[in-house]
């Protein structure tokens, strides 16, 4: 699909009600796919989309300054362009924070949104921490250093046991080499960092009162240091008391692909209750 200011490529499979995934901070498309939950998805009879936003290969990267607006007018555009009038969507990390501007912005395109591993207030120590540090590089030098991305993906990605599991410690550390390959030049990571300091100034989950109209529910990892699973009690009495909560325990903030089977059997166990109780 071609913005006038990019191309965004997605992906568009299966028949039914429609789902829209929305990916975290420089997620690759394949991230979908290796967790098992488009499979499970089309299985369940939904209509499956997912997207690159922009900053990640092989999408586009557009001038900066980025802001949270135009992450949820890419996806907006996209329900456009494959005349979805409305769509169910599940946001991880970031994705959920663009999925949580949908909903403010454009409540009637969206049925019910879960918010996986992102939504909290806007006093989270360690996320505030890290979202104010990339910034802070990205202004100061002009880029965020490789060794910074790495170590604190590493160290906020795992949780629990799996810190002090030396194996999974060398697995993920090597992975993380290659974290770099997914942002598209000259500035995916800094645009997205830019993203995200837009959400916290605007006071994260709890900053806007949500429409009555779109169900929300919230998807947590147990042992998650960026959205701690104490907040949820409180972001869901923001969102009214509708909210579902649902834990995935020992899983850090990577538990989309540490916990990949505990995690789509949630995300489905949501979308059948949503769907029974509008029958």
């Amino acid at each position: 699909m071609s913005l006038p200011t990019h191309d965004v490529h997605y992906e568009d499979r299966g028949t039914g009600t429609p789902v829209l995934l929305l990916g975290g901070s420089g997620e690759p498309m394949i991230a979908w796919e290796f967790c098992g939950l488009v499979e499970a998805l089309l299985s369940k009879g939904h209509r499956v989309v997912w997207f690159a936003a922009r900053g990640v290969r092989p999408s586009g990267c557009p001038p900066l300054p980025w802001s949270l607006d135009a992450m949820a007018d890419d996806a907006i555009s996209l329900l456009d362009h494959l005349q979805i009038e409305q769509v169910t969507g599940i946001g991880y990390s970031l994705g959920g924070f663009t999925l949580e501007r949908m909903a403010l912005r454009r409540p009637e395109r969206i049925a019910a949104a879960v918010l996986m591993a992102s939504a909290g207030g806007a006093d989270g120590i360690v996320r505030n921490g890290f979202i104010d540090a990339e910034n802070a590089f990205a202004k100061q030098a002009g880029q965020v250093p490789v060794h910074f991305s790495r170590l604190m993906t590493l160290m906020t990605a795992l949780g629990g046991d799996e810190l002090t599991n030396p194996e999974t410690i060398k697995q993920w550390w090597e992975l993380l080499a290659h974290q770099g390959d997914q942002w598209a030049q000259p500035h995916g990571e800094i645009g997205q960092a830019q993203v995200a300091l837009d959400w916290k100034n605007s006071g994260g989950t709890t900053g806007s009162p949500f429409p009555d109209s779109v169900r929300i529910s919230l998807l947590y990892f147990g042992q998650d240091s960026l959205f701690p699973a104490h907040e949820a009690s409180a972001v869901a009495r923001h969102l009214g008391s509708r909210t579902e909560i649902v834990t995935v325990e020992n899983a850090g903030h990577a538990g989309l692909l540490t916990r990949p089977e505990e995690t789509t059997d949630a995300l489905l166990g949501l979308l059948e209750r949503w769907r029974s109780a509008s029958e």
